[in-house]
């Protein structure tokens, strides 16, 4: 964006790139081919990337129990007024105040990336703790090795089946046959939904009815009440993935 700004694009056209970026999801690849500009290495750190899970600026500086937080004041395609203006600006510089509070509690972990970056003559700084680790195991494996980790080639589309493991076992019939049907499918790879027939199927567990889609168990009740009494324990349980 400040490349098209020093390129000379209008707002209007500045609005267009940002809806790019922000609205359609364009990959910098293709947003500088579109634009016709080259990708720079720019000296910046990414908090985005490093801040834990996923979520917005609003969201990180929420946790963080910031001072204020603002939801934009305008439409974001409106056309504003000087008096909206003035509006937006303040909401900019409240934006720039919670970039600020997240910046200095990640400070621990931008100086452990920069210490790393040194290490490993690497920049890390913008990388979230997967990508960090998976950078500089390959670093490692090729200090060992002398051959840089590669991904495997000539996998896409090749099928194979689910070899389900001896201590997987169900009572339910219903799941039983569930079982049958995973252990049936032919997983292809790059495919990342091999299963249809999972979208509508209902599981009955103790009194309630289940949906089952592709990932995880839903209760599929409306609303429900739980109340713990004399001979009624409440247990979350949180199966790791």
């Amino acid at each position: 964006m400040i490349q098209l700004a020093l390129k000379g694009y209008t707002t209007e056209e500045l609005k267009g790139a940002s809806d790019d970026i922000i609205m359609r999801g364009m990959r910098a690849r293709d947003f500088s081919e579109k634009h016709k500009i080259d990708r720079h290495s720019w000296n910046h750190i990414d908090l985005i990337q490093v801040a834990p899970l996923k979520g917005s600026l609003k969201i990180y500086a929420g946790r963080l129990h910031c001072q204020k937080m603002q939801d934009l004041p305008v439409d974001p395609d409106a056309a504003i007024t000087a008096e909206e203006a003035t509006q937006l600006a303040q909401y900019c510089l409240n934006d720039l105040d919670n970039t600020i509070l997240l910046r200095e509690e990640l400070a621990g972990q931008i100086a452990l990336r920069m210490e790393l970056s040194e290490q490993y003559e690497q920049d890390l700084r913008s990388k979230s703790d997967a990508q960090t680790a998976e950078r500089i195991i390959a670093l490692e494996v090729k200090e060992i090795t002398g051959v840089h980790p590669q991904r495997p080639q000539g996998l896409e589309g090749k099928s194979f089946k689910y070899q389900v493991p001896e201590y997987i076992s169900y009572a339910s019939p219903q799941l039983k046959a569930l079982l049958d049907k995973i252990r049936a499918v032919d997983f292809v790879v790059g495919d990342n939904v091999p299963f249809f027939f999972l979208k509508n199927w209902r599981v009955r567990i103790s009194s309630k009815g289940r949906n089952l889609p592709y990932w995880h168990l839903h209760s599929s009740e409306t609303k429900v009440m739980h109340k713990a009494d004399a001979d009624t324990l409440l247990i979350d349980r949180d199966v790791a993935s």
